[in-house]
């Protein structure tokens, strides 16, 4: 996942002690049941009390550096995914700045909110799953291969074949899933987004009389959204019963070839104990392996979902060498100007004309839709004029520096806020 990728590079010291602790956990992990088997045929066996002792040490030590390498795994893992989730949320929040009111209205608030939250936090998860799982299991899995192959070629042979089927019931999920969390997300959006629109315009809500409509329609969303979640659920917790029921066969199916090896003397108590203990070791990694893989499906979602807000490109331009320091005149000029909003069909404003000078008082009248906001947002270039051009002092609003034009205005639109007070 590039999006992923470009962000670890900022944190190359963590990802290095991330992989010291774990090649320090997986050889610890898989250390063990080789000193265990020791122990019980050449210890217990012969009832050498010392040997036992030696062996409980080096076990205890192990264990110790165990723990130490858990510890710091975890922290690593730790560290690095929230501090990318935070350099996302970073980056989306500058590259909102330099929008227009076209990339708001192209993306919508609700949804650039739930990228910037709900995303962002997809992405950390499946780090930190990435970074916990996606090294430890494939070198737990080799070594318990080698060590099972090892201990008896002829048990490595149920591996074999419950290996195929986890692997085939994990691409099956992952499929499944990918549709499922696409959609998720759309409909999070849509409940942000009715949110949103309930909680800023509740007066007007009110004053209609339409609590009950909204309610209705904030409902039927919301039970919507449950509905694709409880699905995508059920999809994953189908993962871990196949794991458990596909090992406890395994686990029965070798009791049943080494019991017959035992009594033929070509297998060993403690051969067999640390058998099932790298099986186990190796379904495991091949488990934790599998959450990846089911976790990629939402975290790709996420991935391009944020991506298309950072690529988007502002369709207002900010011009290289736009001008500064102008003496202020305080005249606002209009010529032959027309705007159509993006991926409309009709002009707002069509050929308006006027000149304002400094102290004049300039008043338009119009009802609800007929371009009176609109038209005041072509001045800071909220938006740029689709035909014609805007002047202040003489200027065109689209040679200015952005920062230098809309400092030069104060802009007051028409809100509940500002006339509490008058």
């Amino acid at each position: 996942m590039k999006l992923i990728l470009k962000y670890l590079k900022n944190y190359k010291l963590l990802i290095i002690l991330n992989v010291i602790s774990v090649f320090g956990f997986a050889l610890v992990e898989l250390g063990i049941p080789t000193i265990m088997a020791e122990v019980i045929d050449n210890g217990i066996a012969n009832n050498d009390i010392t040997y036992i002792k030696q062996k409980g040490i080096l076990i205890a030590i192990i264990s110790i550096i165990g723990v130490l390498g858990t510890i710091l795994l975890g922290y690593c893992s730790s560290k690095i995914s929230t501090g990318l989730t935070r350099d996302i949320r970073n980056d989306i929040f500058r590259k909102a700045q330099e929008y227009s009111h076209s990339e708001y209205d192209k993306f919508g608030v609700s949804s650039m909110i739930t990228r910037t939250t709900n995303d962002a936090y997809q992405l950390m998860q499946f780090t930190n799953t990435l970074l916990r799982t996606a090294l430890l299991t494939p070198v737990m899995f080799g070594v318990s291969l080698f060590m099972i192959l090892k201990t008896s070629v002829s048990l490595s042979i149920v591996l074999a074949i419950t290996v195929p089927f986890i692997i085939l019931g994990v691409v099956v999920i992952a499929k499944l899933s990918h549709p499922i969390s696409e959609t998720q997300q759309k409909r999070l959006d849509k409940l942000n987004r009715i949110s949103r629109e309930n909680l800023t315009g509740i007066r007007v809500i009110r004053a209609f009389g339409n609590d009950d409509h909204e309610r209705e329609r904030f409902m039927e969303t919301n039970e919507d959204y449950a509905n694709i979640s409880k699905k995508l659920f059920k999809l994953m917790a189908a993962s871990q019963p196949t794991f458990f029921f596909l090992l406890n066969m395994a686990v029965l199916a070798i009791f049943w070839l080494a019991s017959k090896m035992i009594n033929t003397e070509t297998l060993q108590v403690g051969q067999l104990i640390a058998f099932l203990d790298y099986l186990f070791h190796s379904m495991f990694s091949l488990m934790l392996f599998s959450m990846i893989f089911i976790m990629y499906p939402k975290a790709q979602v996420s991935a391009d979902r944020i991506e298309e807000l950072l690529d988007a490109e502002p369709l207002i331009k900010n011009p290289e060498n736009g001008v500064k320091d102008t003496k202020i005149k305080g005249e606002v000029e209009f010529d032959n100007v027309t705007f159509t909003y993006p991926d409309g069909e009709e002009p707002v404003l069509k050929d308006i004309s006027f000149k304002a000078s400094k102290g004049q008082t300039v008043a338009f009248i119009g009802s609800t839709g007929s371009g009176k906001s609109t038209l005041i947002n072509l001045i800071p270039r909220f938006y740029d004029v689709t035909e014609g051009c805007i002047k202040i002092d003489g200027i065109d609003v689209r040679n200015y520096d952005l920062k230098a034009l809309r400092k030069r205005l104060d802009l007051f639109l028409k809100k509940q806020d500002y006339l509490q007070e008058v």
